[in-house]
Order: C-alpha cells, then sequence, then structure tokens
C-alpha cells in the first residue's frame, strides 16, 4: 500500500511537472504569437505613417491654397467693411429724407383736406344741377319714345282691330286684315325686297311641320299624282320646268325619289300592262285614244304569295271544318273602266279594300263581248285555278279552291254566256220568261214566285268565260234589297216629297214619270230658246235693213254701186254703205222670174228655209212700193218679232222656272221636306236595332 502510495505520488509529481511543461510550452507559444502579431502590426503601422507623410505631402499644396484663401478672404473682409461704413450712411441719409418726406406728407394731407372742404360746397351745387338736368332729358326721351309707340301703334295691322283672324266670318274682312299685314310688313321690311320677302316667308311657313301650309309634295304624294295622271319621266320633266319657270318653285320632290317609288312599287312582274287604242266620246264625238289593258301574269302565284303573307300576319282564317280557299270572283264597271278582282274568302273581314285582288282592268264596258275580248287569259287562269299550294311555317300547303262569282245580274249574266236582263228570259239561273217594260210588266204583286224555269242548256248560251260550280252562284242580295226599295218604296217616297214640295198638284206620282216630265220641259225650254234666238238673229237683221233705210233717207244714195245689186225696186244690199247684207241669199220670184236678195223681200230665213213658190214683195202688191211703204213694212216686221221675242222669253221663264223647281227636287237632297225624307231611314234602322 505504501509502495503503491508512492508511485502514484511519483506519478502526480511527474504528471505535475508535465503539465507545468506543457503550460510552459504553451505560454511560449503564445508569446512567440504574440511577438509575431506586435510584428505584424509593426509592420502596418509603418506602412499607415509611409501613407501619412504621403498625405501629408499630398495635402501640403492644400494647405497652401487654404492660406491663399484665407489672405484673400481677409481682403474682401477689409473691403466689406468699408463697403457697410458706405451704405450705413446712405441709409442714414435715406433716413433724413424719409423724415422729410413724412413732414411734406402731411403738409399735403392738410392742404388737400382744406381743398376738399372748399370744394364741397361747390360739387354738391353741381350734383343737384346736373341731377335736374339729367331728368329733363329722361322726361324728353320717354315724350319722344311715348310719341313713337303711338305711331307704331297706329301702323300696326292690328290697330283698331279687335277680333281675331279666325273670328272674322265674311272673305272681305279677311282680305282687308291680310292686305293690312301685308302693308305693315312692307314698311318694315321695305319696298325693294318685298317680294322676295315674301317668297321666302311662304316658303319657310311651307317647309315648317308647325304649319298645315304646303308648297311641296310629299315624295308619296308626288308618287301618285305621276300615276294617277299618267306622267311620264319626260312629261314631269317639262311640268317641273314650267312650274319652276312660273311659280318660283317646284311642287313636285325629285324624278330619282319619284322613280325608285315606282320600282318599290312596280306591279310590272305580277301584271301585264300593254296599251291599246279604244274609241271614247268626247265633246258629243267619238275620238281615238290610248288606254291600258292589265292583265294578271301567274294568278296562282300571286294569289299563293298572299296566303303566305295572311298566314304570317296571323290573318289567314279557316271555318270550322272547312279547310278549302274561299275566293269571289267579280268585276263591275267604274267610270269608264271594268275592274276584274278576285276576294279573298279565307279573311275576318272579306268584305274590306284588304282583302280584294285586282287581276285585269280595261277601257270598256263589262259585258259579254268586252270581258271576252280583253279577259279572256284572266278567265283561263280561274277556271285552271283547282287548288293552291302555299307555304305556312316554311311548309308547302296545297288546299282545294272553291269560286264563288260576285257582282251585279249583268256581270254574272256576261261571266255564264247569259243575254243579259233585257232579253226574254232575264234571270240567269233558269229559263222562265217574263218582262219588266211597259203594261206587262212583271211586278212584285203580279209575278208567281213560286214558279220555276228548267235550268239552261248550254248550247242556248254562248261559251262561258268562268266555269261555275253548282250552288255557287246566286241573285245579288244587295243589288236586289236596293233595286226593291228604291223601286217600291223609295222612289214613290221621292215623288211624293217632290210633289209636296214643288206644290204642283198635276206632278205624276211615280219618280220615273217625273223624270220624264223634266225631260220634256227640258226639250221644250230648249225649242222656244231657240225660236226666241232665231227671232232675235232676225231682229238684228231687220234693225241693219232700217238703217240702212235712214241711211238712204238722209243722203237719197241708193246705190253704192256695188256688183251685187238685184232686180228690186229697192236693193238694200247695194243702198248699204258697209257690207252689212254681202252674205245675202237670192231667190228667184215665181211671178215675175226676177232674182231678188231675200233681205230687199224683207224674207229673214236662210235660203233652204226659203218657200220657192213665193213671190216677191212687190208681186204681192201688185205694185212696187215706194220708199215709205218700205220702211213702214219693216217697222211692222220689227214690232211684231219684238212682240213674238218678249212673249217667247216669258214662255221659257215660266217653261225654265218649273223644270228648274223639279230639277232641285228630283235628283238633290235640296228643301225642307227632301230633308226629313232622308233621315226616316236612319231612324227606321235605329229603330230595328234597338228592338233586337
Amino acid at each position: 500500500m505504501v509502495g503503491l502510495s508512492k508511485n502514484h505520488l511519483a506519478r502526480k509529481a511527474n504528471a505535475a511537472k508535465g503539465r507545468t511543461a506543457l503550460e510552459g510550452k504553451q505560454a511560449v507559444d503564445r508569446l512567440r504569437d504574440t511577438v509575431t502579431q506586435r510584428d505584424a502590426e509593426i509592420d502596418s503601422l509603418k506602412l499607415q505613417n509611409l501613407e501619412i507623410k504621403d498625405d501629408v505631402g499630398r495635402n501640403q499644396g492644400l494647405i497652401d491654397d487654404i492660406k491663399r484663401e484665407i489672405r484673400d478672404t481677409g481682403e474682401k473682409l477689409i473691403t466689406a467693411e468699408k463697403s457697410y461704413e458706405f451704405w450705413r450712411d446712405q441709409v442714414t441719409n435715406l433716413q433724413r429724407s424719409n423724415s422729410q418726406l413724412k413732414e411734406e406728407k402731411d403738409h399735403l394731407r392738410t392742404e388737400i383736406q382744406e381743398t376738399v372742404s372748399r370744394k364741397s360746397a361747390n360739387i354738391a351745387d353741381a350734383l343737384i344741377a346736373q341731377k335736374h338736368g339729367i331728368e329733363v332729358q329722361n322726361k324728353n326721351k320717354m315724350n319722344e319714345m311715348k310719341r313713337k309707340v303711338k305711331e307704331a301703334a297706329e301702323s300696326s295691322p292690328c290697330h283698331r282691330n279687335r277680333k281675331k283672324f279666325a273670328d272674322l266670318k265674311s272673305p272681305d274682312s279677311k282680305k282687308q286684315r291680310c292686305k293690312s299685314i301685308l302693308n305693315y310688313l312692307k314698311r318694315e321690311v321695305g319696298v325693294a325686297g318685298f317680294d322676295d320677302f315674301i317668297q321666302t316667308l311662304i316658303h319657310v311657313v311651307s317647309g315648317d311641320p308647325a304649319y298645315t301650309f304646303k308648297l311641296k309634295l310629299t315624295e308619296m304624294d308626288s308618287f301618285i299624282a305621276t300615276v294617277k295622271w299618267k306622267f311620264s319621266d319626260g312629261t314631269l320633266r317639262d311640268f317641273k320646268a314650267f312650274l319652276k319657270e312660273r311659280l318660283g318653285f317646284d311642287i313636285f320632290s325629285s324624278r330619282q325619289k319619284i322613280h325608285q317609288l315606282r320600282k318599290v312599287h312596280s306591279c310590272h312582274t305580277d301584271y301585264k300592262i300593254t296599251v291599246q287604242s279604244v274609241i271614247k266620246k268626247a265633246g258629243g264625238k267619238e275620238v281615238e285614244a290610248e288606254s291600258a289593258l292589265i292583265e294578271v301574269n301567274d294568278l296562282h302565284f300571286l294569289l299563293a304569295r298572299r296566303y303566305e303573307q295572311l298566314h304570317q300576319n296571323g290573318r289567314l282564317k279557316f271555318r270550322d271544318g272547312w279547310r278549302n280557299v274561299i275566293l269571289g270572283v267579280g268585276g263591275d264597271k267604274g267610270a269608264s273602266q271594268t275592274k276584274l278582282v278576285v276576294i279573298l274568302g279565307n279573311v275576318e273581314n272579306p268584305n274590306n279594300p284588304h282583302g280584294i285582288l285586282l287581276i285585269g282592268m280595261y277601257e270598256g264596258n263589262d259585258d259579254y263581248a268586252s270581258l271576252q275580248a280583253n279577259m279572256s287569259s284572266v278567265f283561263q287562269q280561274i277556271n285552271n285555278l283547282s287548288h293552291l299550294t302555299y307555304k305556312e311555317n316554311g311548309q308547302d300547303v296545297t288546299r282545294s279552291v272553291t269560286k264563288y262569282p260576285i257582282g251585279d245580274c249583268k256581270f254574272l249574266s256576261a261571266m255564264i254566256g247569259h243575254p243579259g236582263q233585257s232579253s226574254k228570259t232575264p234571270c240567269f239561273i233558269c229559263d222562265l220568261p217574263w218582262t219588266s217594260h211597259r203594261a206587262a210588266a212583271a211586278t212584285v204583286g203580279t209575278f208567281d214566285f213560286k214558279k220555276c224555269g228548267n235550268p239552261y242548256d248550254p248550247s242556248s248560251l254562248k261559251p262561258a268565260l268562268m266555269q261555275v260550280e253548282e250552288g255557287t252562284m246566286g241573285v245579288p242580295g244587295v243589288h236586289t234589297i236596293l233595286g226593291l226599295t228604291n223601286s217600291y218604296i223609295l222612289d214613290w217616297l221621292y215623288a211624293l216629297c217632290n210633289k209636296v214640295q214643288t206644290g204642283i198638284d198635276t206632278l205624276p206620282e211615280s219618280i220615273k214619270e217625273q223624270r220624264k216630265l223634266m225631260r220634256s220641259l227640258k226639250k221644250e225650254e230648249d225649242s222656244y230658246q231657240e225660236r226666241c234666238d232665231y227671232l232675235k238673229d232676225c231682229h238684228k237683221e231687220v234693225e241693219k235693213a232700217l238703217d240702212v233705210f235712214a241711211h238712204v233717207g238722209k243722203t237719197g244714195v241708193v246705190d253704192q254701186g256695188h256688183s251685187q245689186r238685184c232686180q228690186s225696186g229697192l236693193c238694200l244690199v247695194a243702198a248699204a254703205k258697209t257690207p252689212v247684207f254681202r252674205e245675202s241669199d237670192a231667190f228667184s220670184c215665181i211671178s215675175c222670174q226676177r232674182t231678188i236678195h231675200c233681205v230687199c223681200s224683207y224674207v229673214f230665213t236662210s235660203i233652204d228655209d226659203y218657200q220657192y213658190d213665193e213671190p216677191c214683195i212687190e208681186c204681192q202688191r201688185n205694185a212696187s212700193p215706194s220708199f215709205s211703204e218700205r220702211r213702214d213694212i219693216l217697222l211692222i216686221i220689227r214690232d211684231t218679232l219684238l212682240e213674238q221675242i218678249r212673249h217667247d222669253e216669258t214662255t221659257i221663264d215660266a217653261v225654265a222656272a218649273e223644270r228648274k223647281a223639279l230639277d232641285n227636287s228630283i235628283d238633290s237632297l235640296e228643301g225642307e221636306v227632301r230633308r226629313k225624307r232622308a233621315c226616316i231611314p236612319r231612324f227606321g234602322a235605329w229603330g230595328i236595332f234597338r228592338g233586337a
């Protein structure tokens, strides 16, 4: 144990020595490192010292520059101090001058106050005088303005006119008001340019939509006018130039716009339009004129397009259980033209202008011959139209076509080849004969309506223009009702009204006889008027003959040397100073065989009316009348003619008054009785509807 302890102590001593040696070595190493570090720092300081020396060398020049700047700044400071002293003296001088100016200012203010106080009274007096002068001037100006206002009021077109223009009734008062306004405008505008002003004013009013007055037709109205009056492009151009020349303006739209509307509304693709020559009556004469013949090109295509449009617009209607296309084929003559139309039955109101389609038109009557000559191709298309194919919702639809002839009795008869209502068998459905003329005329009271004729044999009629199915044609109800009402009710009421209104008891009971009487009175009036005019012409010839007698009695010259002298004892043709009887006819006396002027024998008729077996005036008296006897005979003839003229004029007035009274009653609604009668149908219909 003791041995172990010694070893242990030795190891501990060795360990301690080792640690000491180790620590000494470490200290030496650290010292060596410190010395090395210090050497490095010394080297660094040396380098820095060298750099500082270099910087000092480099900054020495800068230091010299700073020294020079300090020296210059010192010199400037000395100069500034001297300048300061100078400006300080200047400020002192300015302060001294300012004090003097203040004193002068106070002195001037005192003088101004004294001057203002002295002039106050003068200024107040001057203001009072100026105010008084202004009031006087204003008063004078006011008086002048009142005078001008008064003159303007007196010159105004409405001066002394209390009524508004709308309240003026008579044309003269309206005309006078317009003249006064024009005169007023002339004073305002000036006479020189007044005409141009009026034209400009009228055109401004015409172009303003606030006024109804227009000087120019719209594009559509211009188009309608050119179509209605058949203006060609050349005629329209010349007419527009004429209006521009004579009126200074044009009432039509431009020809280009009218032409565009022509293209839009052109029907050349749907209709065949040709120009044909027809005979027309003008002024009692038959003249040849040009007229349009219109025929539908393709009736099926036109109807298909129309039905498609109706379907698209929701206007196409089909009755329950009846899906056919219903068409009415009708026509009539209006004015001088006959129109052929198709009436669409598959709409809400077929009896409507918008449900009618024109398929033909020509100049002439609506009889069989005219329809056959002008509308054969149209009737052929009608007869071939058994089905109609058109589109509904983009799909083709085909429907059967049912055609109904429509029109008056004359037109219906013409379509089936019937001879008409003036024939022996007036009915176009059966061959029952009767007459509607003279004493044997069939009337409602005498006709046997139970009796019926047989259907017509096609060979007894002309070839039908339209193939009519059985049961589709009948007597036109409206025409029948109107005919019965006029013939048996209205005509007799009119005749009674005429009789009551005119007060003529001998007036016939029927309107037909009254019209016949009126025609007779017109013929009688014309006859008396013609004779009266003839007697007046004879009277003029007698007056000319008396003038010749007066000239001969004054001058004594019975022959002016004319070569037209006749064999009468006193030739008025030769004695006339002027050629008043140079055209007088002559005749040969049957007694003395002399050639004598009609006027020289006092025959004042034409040679055609003269009876060749009459003797001359000298043969009638068996002696040659003297100058005074011849003049007396003329005076008697003149008085007789004047008496006949007065009598005929009285008769004409009486006949004309009677005819005029009938004329005003028969074919017009004039007169209190006729106006009251005109109200009866309205009141009757109103009562019927009320009862219903």
